[in-house]
C-alpha cells in the first residue's frame, strides 16, 4: 500500500504543477454516484461594507470520501473587491497536502467553463475577476476526510465602495463545474481510489454549492431581440437589442441625427411703423417650421454703412463706443464705401496705420499692416445730421480690446502690443509670438508721425538704428523698461514696458526650459509641473540639460529613477505609482525655487503598501486580531526568521520595535530564536505630499 501510495503522490505532484494548462485526464461527473457528495458553502465574516474595509471570505466543505485532490475558481465582483491574500486552513493546512494559489488567472481560464459565450466576453473579464487555488493530498500523510463542515481556505477581500449587502459580490459559479459536458472545467473535487492509485476519480461525486449571484451576473442562453431606429432631423438613430430571459439590453450602431434642412426665410407678414413682421422658413426634410420677426431696422450707423469682405458692429473699450469692421474669416482684407445705403457719405481722417484711400472706399490689407489700423469716421446722413466714430479694421484677432489712443501705437517686432495691468498699474506689454527667441519695438510708430524711446530697460538689449530687441538668449526673465513717445508736435508721454520673453510667473518661467523624454510638460491648477507620458510609451523623463540655461534636482522621489549620461527616466516596469518629487531650479542669475512635479505615468497614486513590500523568506498580508488591523509578515515553515527588504520602490522607516531586529544593506530581519513570536514595530511610507502614513506590523513564525 506504501508504494502504491508514493506513486500515487507522484502523479498528484505532476498534475499540480500543471493545473493551468491541463485537468485531470478523467471526468468527474456531476451526475454519476450521487453518494459521493461534496458540499461547499461561502460565507463572508461581514453584510454590509465601507470603501476600505477588509473583509474575509471563507469557502467551507464538508464531504463523506477520501479527498485526493481539488481546484476551484473564487469569482468577485472587481468593481467592488480587490483581493488581498489567500491561504489554506484546517486540515489543508497541516502540512498534508501540496497546494498553489493563483489570484490572477490569464484570460484562458474564462474559457474552461459550459457558458464561454457570456465569460469570455470582454465587459464580463474586466467585472468579474477569478481567484484560482489547487490542492493535493501528500499520500505520506493520514487522508483527508471532512465528514463535518469545515473551513478549507480563506481569502481577504478590500471594499473600493460602500455596500449595503454582498451577497453575491462573491461566490464559486457552478458554470466551471468539470462535468462529462465540460471536461475541460476548473472546478472539481476528486476522490481517492486506493484500489488503483493511478486512478484518483475514475467515476466522480456529485457537487452541490450553497451560493448566490448578483442578478445581472448569468444568463446562460441569451436570446436577443433586435430594433432598429432611424434617425430623425432632431434625434440619432442606433440599433438595440434586447435578452428576453434576463433584459440585458445594449444598444449600438449610434447614428447623429441628421438636422434640418432648412430653407430660406419667406415673409408672411410685412413689418409695419407700429407692428412687426413675420418671416418664416421650412425643414425639407421633415416639415418642421420656423418663425422670427421681422421688424424695421432702426437709424444706425452700422446699418447705414456698407462693408468690403467684413461685418460692422459696435463695440467699447473704456465706456467709448466705436465701430468695428470685422474682416470675413478666410480673407486677408476688408473696408468701406464711401457712399452709404441711404444716401449719406463717409470719410475717414486721423488715420493710424495703413489704409488705402480710393475714388470709392477705404481697404486696408494685412500685408501692410502688422496690427489693427485706427481712424475717425466721420458720417455724412442724407438728411445733412453728421456723427463722429473711432473706427478699428479688424484684420488680426485682439486678445484683449484695442487701445484708442493714438500715442500708444507702437509697432512690434516679432511681436504684439497690447495694454496689461499688475499691481504697479497699467502697463505696455509686448509678447513674443509663438516660435520666436526674441522680441522688440521700432523706435517709429505705425503711421509715422510719432518716435518712441527706450530707456531705463532691465535686461540686455540690443539697439540699432531703427528699433530695440531683447533675446531670450540674454536674458533670464522679461526685461522691464520706459517707453517715451515723443509726438509730431513735440508732446510726450512716458509709459512703463514689459517685454515678454518667457511666462510672467518664475516658478513657470523655471519650469519652461525643461524637455521631457516621451512626454509633454504640462502645468496643474495648483502649479504643480506635470509630466504626462506619450500614449503607447512605458517610460517618461527629462533630460539633463534645459533650454533656459537653468539647472535642476529632483529630490523626495518616490520612486526609483534611472540615471543615464543625458537623461533621468522612470520605467513602469520598475515604479507601481506615479512619481510625485520636488523639483529644485537654480536659475542662471544664481538664485534658486522649488516646485512639486508628478512623472505621470498612469499608475494609481496611491497604491497599498502590500504592493510595494518584498518580504525575505516569509510572506506578508494584511490581518486584524480582533482591535485593529495591521500587516503581518509570517514566515515560512521551517523558516528560523524572516524580514522585509530594503529595496523598495517608496521610501519607507521601521520605528517603535518591541524586540530586536538585524538590519544589513538590504534587508530588516527578526531571527525566531532571539525574539517571541508576534514581534510589532511601526512602518511609515513616503506619501506624494511629504508626509509618512504609519501602519502596524508583527513579525509571526
Amino acid at each position: 500500500m506504501r508504494q502504491k501510495l508514493s506513486r500515487l503522490l507522484s502523479v498528484v505532484i505532476v498534475f499540480l504543477m500543471l493545473f493551468t494548462t491541463e485537468s485531470l485526464s478523467v471526468i468527474v461527473s456531476a451526475d454519476s454516484e450521487a453518494s459521493y457528495i461534496a458540499d461547499f458553502r461561502v460565507v463572508t465574516d461581514k453584510k454590509s461594507v465601507a470603501a476600505g474595509d477588509y473583509v474575509n471570505v471563507s469557502v467551507n466543505l464538508t464531504t463523506n470520501y477520501e479527498i485526493a485532490g481539488m481546484q476551484f475558481p473564487l469569482i468577485y465582483d472587481s468593481t467592488v473587491f480587490e483581493v488581498q491574500s489567500v491561504d489554506f486552513v484546517g486540515q489543508m493546512a497541516s502540512g498534508s497536502y501540496l497546494c498553489n494559489k493563483n489570484l490572477n488567472v490569464n484570460e484562458s481560464a474564462y474559457k474552461r467553463n459550459n457558458n464561454p459565450g457570456y465569460w469570455t466576453s470582454a465587459s464580463v473579464m474586466d467585472k468579474y475577476k477569478i481567484a484560482f487555488v489547487s490542492w493535493a493530498w501528500d499520500s505520506t500523510y493520514s487522508s483527508v476526510q471532512l465528514s463535518s463542515e469545515e473551513t478549507i481556505v480563506s481569502f481577504v477581500f478590500k471594499a473600493k465602495k460602500n455596500i449595503t449587502d454582498i451577497s453575491g459580490f462573491v461566490f464559486i459559479s457552478m458554470d466551471f463545474l468539470k462535468t462529462s459536458s465540460c471536461p475541460g472545467g476548473l472546478f472539481f473535487c476528486a476522490r481517492l481510489i486506493q484500489s488503483d492509485p493511478l486512478i484518483m476519480a475514475d467515476k466522480g461525486q456529485s457537487i452541490r454549492v450553497n451560493y448566490s449571484y448578483p442578478d445581472d451576473t448569468i444568463c446562460v442562453n441569451h436570446t436577443y431581440e433586435t430594433i432598429t431606429v432611424k434617425p430623425s432631423c432632431s434625434e440619432g438613430g442606433y440599433t438595440e437589442r434586447t435578452c428576453s430571459v434576463c433584459g440585458d439590453s445594449q444598444i449600438y450602431d449610434l447614428v447623429e441625427s441628421l438636422g434640418h434642412d432648412w430653407g430660406a426665410w419667406l415673409e408672411i407678414k410685412a413689418a409695419t411703423e407700429t407692428e412687426a413682421g413675420i418671416e418664416e422658413r421650412c425643414c425639407s426634410l421633415c416639415g418642421s417650421t420656423e418663425q422670427r420677426e421681422l421688424v424695421r431696422p432702426e437709424k444706425s450707423v452700422v446699418n447705414s454703412i456698407t462693408v468690403i469682405r467684413g461685418t460692422a458692429s459696435m463695440k467699447s473699450y473704456k465706456g467709448e463706443e466705436y465701430v468695428a469692421i470685422t474682416m470675413t474669416p478666410g480673407r486677408t482684407v476688408t473696408g468701406l464705401y464711401k457712399d452709404m445705403v441711404d444716401g449719406g457719405t463717409v470719410k475717414l481722417v486721423d488715420v493710424v496705420g495703413t489704409i488705402q484711400d480710393r475714388a470709392g472706399d477705404y481697404v486696408a490689407y494685412q500685408s501692410q499692416n502688422k496690427t489693427n489700423p485706427v481712424a475717425t469716421m466721420k458720417v455724412t446722413y442724407a438728411d445733412g445730421t453728421t456723427e463722429k466714430y473711432p473706427v478699428v479694421f479688424e484684420l488680426y484677432e485682439m486678445e484683449r480690446e484695442i487701445d484708442l489712443d493714438v500715442s500708444k501705437n507702437i509697432r512690434p517686432i516679432r511681436g504684439k502690443v497690447s495694454l496689461a495691468e499688475d499691481a504697479k498699474g497699467e502697463y505696455i506689454l509686448v509678447e513674443m509670438l509663438e516660435g520666436q527667441s526674441s522680441v522688440g519695438v521700432y523706435k517709429a510708430t505705425t503711421d509715422g508721425s510719432a518716435t518712441a524711446t527706450l530707456d531705463g530697460a532691465e535686461g540686455v538689449l540690443t539697439e540699432k538704428e531703427k528699433l530695440y530687441i531683447f533675446y531670450g538668449s540674454q536674458n533670464t526673465f522679461n526685461p522691464e523698461g520706459r517707453l517715451t513717445v515723443t509726438e509730431a508736435d513735440g508732446s510726450q508721454s512716458t509709459y512703463r514696458v514689459v517685454f515678454k520673453l518667457y511666462e510672467m510667473d518664475p516658478y513657470v518661467n523655471a519650469a519652461k526650459g525643461l524637455r521631457p523624454v516621451r512626454g509633454a510638460v504640462t502645468f496643474d491648477d495648483d502649479g504643480t509641473i506635470r509630466i504626462k507620458m506619450t500614449s503607447g510609451q512605458t517610460s517618461v523623463g527629462l533630460y539633463k540639460t534645459m533650454a533656459n540655461g537653468a539647472t535642476f534636482e529632483i529630490v523626495d522621489a518616490n520612486g526609483r529613477v534611472t540615471n543615464n549620461p543625458s537623461s533621468l527616466m522612470f520605467y513602469m516596469t520598475n515604479n507601481t505609482a506615479n512619481i510625485t518629487a520636488t523639483m529644485v531650479f537654480t536659475l542662471p542669475d544664481g538664485t534658486t525655487k522649488e516646485q512639486k512635479i508628478i512623472f505621470d505615468m498612469g499608475l494609481a497614486s496611491d497604491p497599498d503598501p502590500l504592493t510595494y513590500l518584498k518580504p525575505v523568506r516569509g510572506t506578508v498580508s494584511y490581518q486584524n486580531d480582533g482591535t485593529e488591523d495591521y500587516i503581518e509578515v509570517k514566515a515560512n515553515l521551517l523558516s528560523t526568521g524572516v524580514g522585509i527588504k530594503k529595496d523598495c520602490l517608496i521610501k519607507y522607516t521601521i520605528t517603535d520595535v518591541d524586540g530586536i531586529m538585524t538590519e544589513n544593506d538590504s534587508r530588516y530581519y527578526v531571527y525566531k530564536s532571539q525574539n517571541n513570536d508576534g514581534l510589532t514595530a511601526n512602518i511609515s511610507f513616503l506619501q506624494s505630499d511629504g508626509s509618512y502614513k504609519t501602519y502596524k506590523v508583527k513579525f509571526v513564525f
